[in-house]
């Protein structure tokens, strides 16, 4: 079922849409660029410098005088196909993108990218660029660009945010000495968790045992720090070398009192009263890595085309551990060797990366390049269970696996016609999952195929297809069997190892059209999914066992649409709305279904270029696989001031509804269950930031920079 669904007003009227070299676009006006923008900066607040081709859609922000006003969220949202949902996840069409900076993976950066969104300020960046279907993540990618200096010596900018339930730092700075380029990035917050009551009814379809649950946290409270360098040197006119490195941790301290009440009957049978401490620790909980990449650019052919060696290696390594304490008061009932227990966790990824790509770049015939990677990964699982009122040894749990996998893509684009350009990726890969402690192994290999066209109908408006098939393996905590067992012991996660490729083909449509001061972003996307990967909850005599399962199919549809305009000389708005259905299928051949649909709007104020006001008001729901999501209403009211090379905010959230109630349900073949939360919902936020040394320009003359000269093998 496709859906059609939408609305989205952004105070800002939309630049023309330019697509990007290859494809050239002929400018009927008359006016200057610099008369053309600032007439459009006294209508509206967004002069939206946005390019495409075949493989990435791009906004140069160093040439958008507004863009000082923007936060990180405000510079993605131009992008067309990029939405951010109520968590903070950057999506493409729906689906969770891969980040970079400065053309390399940073999972640093991923780490704080939910809190950066709308504390961090847009000009720390010169270029935001998605690239559609990344050879190195095999995903839509985005990748940052830190803002280069002009000249020899530095810029920097430093920024810090204070808010109900967090505070922290956040600067980067890029240095440049002849042929040496230095940027580094640092971050570090405090917060707390929103309060949070929850309570939940359990029934048993096949017993008359029913459990009443309720929790309510506390205290708590945690930080999360995080660094990155990265250094490029270009030794010779044809040979670069690039080194960078990342670390990152994090702590969190929890308190949590809970009650069990069971029920057989109608009758009491049990009753507790829990008190749950969680402790994560430094550096327990903390990813680090490093790489080295090398770039030689050929001499030309005798024909001219341009050729490129990439060759790269990296190593990351993600630890996460957590300790908890559980003592309970039983009020009724008999005591249970799982009332109160000391449980130790930890999860350990050590992971390899090599990646080679040749590159030749014909022009007129097209440009090909030709990628080989191999990953292996080294995965560890621990857990410890000492059941206290028992005299038994603590019960340790271990598991260990090991992921390889290796590729070989080809990737050719080329501009058919002025108005039309594709891109064709080819990929067979091949991976095996060893379970370690087992001697078990599980291989999949396959071909994979990928397209993009995109056409200009006419200056201002254009229209993308994309569509590929993918097969995907299990992720690896979905293959081990350590059994966590929490909430007193009524609830235990479960392995499966024995679940099968998840076959995947997806369709994508994307529209973007500009009519005067008006923009029109409509997405389209349609996926069947053979073995779709999905969690799965059952219960066995009263205990709920969550896993991992493969539904036979999986058909979905989404919609998105956003449309933005001018209300007044200097007031812009947007309406937005998508919808979202999925239709499951089980190994039972039991069929069911999933609605999900969310609206927004906002409007927009700005006065010069001096400061700025938004309100922004949107409705969301997700639903999915035996789980009913809850309404999930969000607004935001955020001014921004700037003077000089000082930018200051200021933001209000959800203060019409401080706290929030919400409901889901999830039915299985076993057991229903629904559950409430109430949690901390408003949140204010004070933040500034400034800027030093001057930054370079699109266009302007004197050194430039091969902005992701490494890595990126999009461009």
């Amino acid at each position: 079922m496709m859906l059609c669904s939408f609305l989205t007003i952004t105070i800002l009227s939309v630049a023309a849409q330019q697509p990007a070299n290859p494809i050239p676009v002929k400018d009927t006006s008359t006016a200057t660029p610099k008369e053309k923008q600032l007439k459009e900066v006294q209508v509206s607040a967004q002069a939206v410098y946005v390019k495409q081709t075949a493989s990435t859609i791009s906004i140069d922000l160093s040439q958008i005088k507004e863009a000082k006003l923007w936060t990180l969220a405000d510079a993605l949202k131009q992008l067309p196909g990029i939405t951010i949902d109520d968590k903070g996840v950057i999506l493409y069409g729906g689906k969770p993108i891969a980040l970079k900076l400065n053309g390399f993976v940073n999972p640093a950066l991923a780490r704080t990218m939910p809190d950066k969104l709308y504390a961090q300020m847009a000009n720390t960046y010169s270029n935001i660029t998605i690239q559609l279907h990344d050879l190195r993540t095999e995903q839509p990618t985005l990748d940052l660009t830190l803002a280069p200096p002009k000249e020899d010596g530095f810029s920097a900018s430093i920024g810090a945010d204070l808010s109900t339930l967090r505070m922290g730092v956040d600067g980067s700075a890029t240095v440049r000495t002849g042929r040496n380029l230095f940027g580094i990035t640092s971050n570090y917050g405090y917060s707390r968790p929103p309060g949070i009551e929850t309570a939940a009814d359990v029934v048993y379809f096949n017993n008359p045992t029913r459990l009443s649950n309720s929790s309510k946290l506390l205290s708590g409270n945690g930080s999360q720090a995080s660094f990155s360098f990265s250094d490029n040197f270009q030794f010779s006119k044809r040979h670069t070398i690039n080194i960078d490195g990342q670390y990152s941790g994090i702590t969190d301290t929890r308190e949590e009192k809970s009650g069990v009440t069971e029920y057989r009957s109608d009758t009491i049978t049990r009753q507790t009263t829990s008190f749950r401490n969680s402790t994560t620790k430094w550096p327990d909980n903390a990813s680090f890595g490093g790489r080295v990449a090398y770039v030689w650019k050929l001499p030309a052919t005798k024909g001219g085309a341009s050729r490129r060696l990439d060759l790269s290696a990296e190593y990351t390594e993600n630890r996460t551990a957590r300790n908890v304490q559980l003592m309970s008061e039983v009020g009724k009932g008999v005591a249970s060797p799982m009332d109160d227990y000391s449980q130790e966790t930890s999860n350990k990824n050590k992971e390899q990366y090599y990646f080679g790509n040749f590159g030749i770049d014909y022009k007129k015939a097209g440009k090909l390049d030709i990628a080989a990677k191999y990953f292996i990964r080294n995965y560890e699982d621990f857990q410890l269970m000492d059941f206290l009122k028992t005299n038994a040894p603590a019960a340790k749990q271990e598991n260990s696996n090991t992921y390889n996998y290796a590729a070989a893509l080809i990737s050719f684009e080329k501009r058919v016609t002025e108005k039309l350009s594709g891109r064709v990726v080819l990929k067979m890969d091949y991976n095996d999952n060893s379970l370690n402690n087992t001697g078990e192994h599980f291989y999949s290999s396959g071909f994979q195929p990928y397209l993009s066209l995109m056409y200009i109908i006419r200056p201002g408006h254009s229209i993308r297809l994309e569509s590929e098939y993918t097969k995907q393996r299990p992720p690896l905590y979905a293959l081990t069997s350590v059994k966590e067992i929490f909430n007193n012991g009524y609830s235990v996660r479960v392995g499966n190892p024995y679940l099968k490729p998840a076959n995947t083909i997806t369709a994508n449509l994307n529209y973007a059209g500009e009519i005067g001061r008006k923009r029109l972003m409509v997405d389209l996307k349609y996926y069947h999914t053979a073995n779709e990967l999905d969690n799965y909850s059952y219960a066995v005599d009263s205990i709920q066992y969550l896993t991992y399962t493969n539904l036979k199919g999986v058909n979905g549809a989404y919609s998105r649409a956003a449309y933005s305009f001018s209300l007044f000389k200097q007031v812009a708005a947007t309406l937005s709305g998508w919808v979202e259905y999925n239709g499951f299928r089980d190994q039972q051949n039991i069929k069911s279904n999933a609605f999900s649909r969310g609206a927004g709007i906002s409007f927009m104020y700005m006065h010069k270029l001096n400061w700025r006001l938004m309100l922004t008001t949107d409705y969301s729901k997700r639903n999915a696989y035996q789980r009913e999501g809850y309404d999930a209403f969000r607004t935001m009211l955020m001014g921004t001031y700037s003077r000089r090379k000082w930018r200051f905010t200021g933001t209000l959230t959800n203060l019409q509804q401080p706290w929030f109630t919400s409901s889901t349900g999830t039915v299985t073949n076993s057991y229903y269950s629904f559950s409430t939360m109430r949690m901390q919902n408003y949140d204010i936020r004070i933040g500034a930031n400034y800027t030093l040394g001057k930054t370079l320009r699109s266009g302007e003359k004197g050194k430039t920079v091969d902005k992701n000269d490494l890595g990126n093998l999009q461009k």
